[in-house]
């Protein structure tokens, strides 16, 4: 305990011993950087000053002062010369006094005088250059009074600046030297500093590796523990395959005790040699790479016993990356894996019985996707197991009402949305991927698992198209004339019957009419019973075209028909006219 306090109170010293360096770093950062800024403009200004003095000398020797002497005019690239030196010392001047805080009384005094001079000279030549000399002064080159004066406020101009130039020099070169003295001290004291960062640092590093020590002794104990804890046989080798460790686990899985193996190849666990080999050159050789993947093999244990394991090897490597060994977890999968061969087999069987069925099946998830077909599913459908999988089943199972020709409702979302099972409605018609229509029964039952949550759909269905049309022709011939294509008797009472229901309810009238042939039978012994037959097939003809397709025309049997009319047909003007029309009708000769 008492160890702890003290590692804890001299980590606590070392960072706090840390923080004030660094806060001491920092605060002595910013004024060593304003220190250097503000001596870094005093030498900024100082050669500014010293380059304005030289560029008024030069200017100041570039006038064309042997023209004024002379007495002869200026010229125009002259006058432009006296012009830019006017220019370029008023510039100058202006940076002169904006240093003039840096400059001592003397330079001071002198920069006045300088100035002064400067004015003196600038008006002189601005007074010679507006009035140049009379053309007789030119003539006898006379010695004019302004030229001396001239000439002297040029030595005057030039000697005040050669003065000032000189001081200036001066102090710009004590201030370059101000500067690096100002330098040299900043390094040692960044020196010193870098130095305390280092000894704490240094002192940091030796508590991390004594810490690491003591981590590194606990993570050892935490693997050991680790190792013991695990249900799967752990072994460790070296680099030639011996085990050099195996945790308390391969007593269980192997029959030997962790010491019986240590020294010994590991070939010792393999049922068979070749295995032992052939992973050698796959997983365990100085070359081999990480595969985390977990494979299969054949141990055997110490009493000979075969089994099959699940092995995950791992290399091991220092921290320079070297192969220093290798590590192998296996865990005995033998009645996982005959339960997994029960499981293919009973899913085999299963699939064998989908399959031979006579009906279609189609199996989907909790979301209405495709997840198998039988080989009856996929005929009728057009769709292969392979295409339809994880599509939705409206596109699979496609059906549409046999009589409107709009979509059905889906039985499988229906079973999935109720939980039961659903029956398909009657006049259902499947469609398959190519356009082909069949007509199918079928029902939709929810799957659910252990916790009885349903967690998909399989529906059953199978082709009853011939059954169908069977119906529907047996309905046709109970209902209809086979000769004419008429309702018969039957179908003509049952539309009867409706119709008068119908009138009632809505107080309306039903027209009824009664035909028959007259004198048919003798066309039948003079021309033939197939004549007769034609003649009653185009009577009917005949009435349907006059009538409208609402209207019930019935054979009741021999020569007799009847037609059931009704709406505005229940007018009596309305049904004399129709039954006029009909008399018109059967008037045209038969052909």
């Amino acid at each position: 305990m008492h160890r702890v306090w003290g590692i804890l109170s001299l980590f606590r010293t070392m960072l706090l011993s840390l923080f004030f360096l660094f806060s001491a770093y920092f605060v002595l950062s910013g004024f060593h950087s304003r220190a250097e800024h503000e001596q870094g403009k005093i030498l900024r200004q100082w050669a500014r000053a010293d380059f304005d003095l030289l560029s008024l000398s030069r200017s100041l020797r570039a006038l064309p002062l042997s023209a004024f002497l002379s007495g002869r005019e200026l010229t125009a690239s002259e006058v432009r010369l006296t012009n830019g030196w006017d220019v370029q010392g008023q510039v100058a001047l202006q940076d002169l006094e904006r240093s003039r805080t840096l400059f001592t009384v003397a330079q001071r005094n002198e920069l006045d005088n300088l100035k002064k001079n400067f004015q003196f000279l600038k008006d002189f030549l601005t007074i010679f250059t507006k009035r140049p000399l009379p053309s007789n002064v030119r003539e006898k080159h006379e010695p004019n009074p302004s030229f001396v004066s001239i000439w002297s406020l040029e030595r005057k101009l030039g000697m005040s600046m050669a003065v000032l130039s000189l001081s200036v020099r001066t102090s710009h070169r004590k201030a370059e030297k101000a500067l690096a003295l100002f330098e040299t001290k900043w390094e040692r004291v960044y020196g010193g500093l870098l130095f305390g960062f280092l000894v704490i640092l240094l002192g940091v590093e030796v508590w991390k590796l004594k810490k690491a020590q003591g981590d590194i002794f606990s993570k050892e104990a935490q693997l050991q523990a680790l190792f013991n804890a695990m249900r799967d046989a752990v072994v460790y080798t070296d680099i030639d395959r011996q085990i050099r460790f195996a945790n308390p686990a391969v007593e269980k899985v192997f029959g030997y005790r962790p010491s019986e193996l240590v020294g010994q190849s590991v070939a010792v666990i393999y049922a068979h040699r070749e295995d032992f080999e052939r992973q050698g050159k796959i997983r365990y050789h100085l070359e081999a790479a990480d595969d985390p993947e977990p494979y299969e093999m054949s141990y055997i244990r110490d009493d000979g016993a075969p089994f099959t394991g699940e092995a995950r090897g791992a290399v091991v490597r220092d921290p320079i990356g070297r192969v220093q060994g290798f590590m192998v977890t296996v865990r005995d999968i033998t009645r996982r894996k005959e339960m997994m061969d029960r499981l293919f087999l009973e899913k085999e069987k299963w699939f064998i019985t989908l399959g031979s069925i006579g009906d279609a099946v189609i199996v989907t998830d909790i979301n209405a996707r495709v997840e198998y077909l039988n080989s009856v599913a996929e005929t009728l459908t057009d769709w292969s197991l392979s295409e339809a999988i994880d599509h939705p089943v409206q596109e699979v199972f496609d059906i549409i009402n046999e009589i409107t020709r709009k979509p059905a409702e889906s039985p499988v979302e229906k079973s999935l949305r109720l939980g039961t099972i659903v029956g398909l409605a009657n006049h259902t018609l499947l469609r398959s991927r190519l356009g082909k229509e069949y007509a199918i029964e079928d029902s939709a039952a929810p799957i659910r698992n252990r916790e009885g949550e349903v967690i998909g759909c399989v529906i059953v269905f199978r082709d009853v198209t011939r059954e169908r049309n069977l119906l529907h022709q047996v309905t046709h011939q109970a209902n209809y004339d086979a000769l004419t294509d008429l309702p018969n008797r039957n179908l003509f009472q049952d539309r009867m019957n409706q119709m008068l229901v119908q009138a009632r309810r809505f107080q309306q009238s039903v027209t009824l009419f009664y035909l028959d042939i007259d004198h048919f039978k003798k066309i039948n012994d003079s021309s033939g019973h197939p004549f007769g037959d034609l003649v009653l097939k185009e009577v009917g003809r005949r009435i349907r075209s006059v009538v409208r397709e609402s209207d019930t025309v019935a054979r009741l049997g021999g020569d007799e028909f009847a037609i059931i009319a009704g709406g505005d047909v229940s007018n009596p003007e309305h049904a004399s006219y129709l039954g006029r029309k009909m008399l018109d009708m059967m008037a045209l000769p038969f052909h």
